[in-house]
């Protein structure tokens, strides 16, 4: 269990550095602002969405076998992709850090649910979160719009 924590935790410093202090990964966020005027601006747009896609095709295989070693297997893990997705919705697409507050908050919301409530509830509040998020601040906590520098 501490192994797979500390790999998922470095795999999560490694994106966080490569995103926010590399000159691929201001490509990147140029990428996902405007395709165009990335390409206008001489971003190499096909490699950069090809490390993009296979960089996260691997997290994701990293974070299943990590998921699997700490946790039983089952048809029922769509519900953490489910939550996984909503976290991202609650923090805001446009921030990594914010997914990440996102998913710390479902998970006490879950926690809490458990505690007073039986288990089966708990999938309840992703749902709940979602909705209550989207009625009051549409783009998510955050609500801000990223600037891109060039470093």
């Amino acid at each position: 269990g501490l192994i797979a924590r500390a790999a998922g935790g470095g795999a999560l410093l490694l994106v966080l550095v490569l995103f926010y202090r590399t000159s691929f990964g201001v490509g990147l966020q140029a990428l996902a602002a405007n395709r165009g005027l990335a390409a206008l601006s001489g971003v190499p747009v096909r490699r950069h969405e090809f490390f993009a896609w296979t960089g996260a095709s691997l997290i994701s295989g990293i974070a299943g076998i990590l998921f699997g070693l700490t946790s039983a297997v089952s048809v029922d893990g769509a519900v953490v992709g489910f939550s996984g997705m909503i976290a991202a919705i609650i923090g805001g697409l446009t921030s990594p850090g914010g997914a990440l507050v996102g998913a710390l908050l479902l998970a006490a919301g879950e926690g809490m649910i458990s505690l007073f409530f039986d288990l089966r509830y708990a999938i309840v509040v992703p749902v709940l979160a979602l909705t209550l998020l989207l009625a009051i601040r549409p783009r998510g906590l955050s609500a801000r719009v990223e600037t891109i520098e060039r470093t």
